[in-house]
């Protein structure tokens, strides 16, 4: 089964983490049975699969062959170099329920980041730690109240389809005249104020009618 996880943590000479940083138990694992796709907007699904060993360059002649041990590689078993931005977020599928290990330090400012316009985009909280949907801010100024959605999946459930919009309500089970704002946020299609966590290491789909910037803040 596929899972959406997160990258959150920012190698130790900054920025994002390698996908190298993401270690699976090698015992436990066959060439072809770990596999992790990772999006690029306005590009498409790559496909990376965790190899036993993998290859530094299978361009040479095989005798001139560089190990680089156990790692995450194409389908040849070339190993690859790619940096995961803090608050990206990825597929992976393994054989069988596996723990993985993420090495890398937390972020300390607000995280930062950006969408593609009028795509899904696929994100999560960009810190080690769970966090709340309201944390995830959209500039208030650019943003119509059905134009900004976020899908938000639960196993075994489903999506959940939530909308920015530019005033909410705490609640609208109670009579109009008592209908209390808790301003720009995170809403039910009829408006009404959420409040989920997000699981650590869990991804959301965000989808803006431009590319727009938004914050998440930061926990530190």
């Amino acid at each position: 089964m596929l899972d959406i996880h997160a990258a959150q943590w920012n190698a130790v000479s900054g920025g994002g983490i390698s996908i190298q940083d993401i270690t699976l138990p090698v015992a436990d694992c066959t060439d072809y049975g770990e596999t992790m796709m990772v999006y690029t907007p306005g590009v498409g699904y790559e496909t990376y699969y965790y190899y036993t060993d993998t290859i530094e360059d299978l361009t040479v002649p095989e005798e001139q062959w560089v190990s680089k041990g156990p790692g995450w590689a194409t389908a040849e078993g070339e190993y690859v170099d790619l940096t995961l931005p803090a608050g990206s977020a990825y597929w992976l599928n393994t054989t069988a329920a596996k723990t993985f290990t993420v090495s890398g330090q937390v972020p300390s400012g607000d995280g930062e980041l950006k969408t593609s316009a009028g795509v899904l985009n696929l994100y999560s909280i960009p810190f080690p730690v769970s966090g709340k949907i309201q944390d995830v801010k959209l500039d208030v100024a650019d943003c119509t109240d059905y134009g900004e959605t976020m899908m938000v999946y639960t196993p075994g459930v489903g999506y959940a389809t939530y909308y920015y919009y530019t005033d909410t309500i705490e609640d609208l089970t109670v009579p109009e005249e008592q209908w209390v704002s808790k301003g720009p946020g995170w809403a039910t299609a009829e408006g009404e104020y959420i409040d989920i966590t997000f699981p650590v290491g869990s991804g959301f789909w965000l989808n803006t009618t431009g590319a727009k910037t938004f914050t998440v803040a930061s926990p530190l």
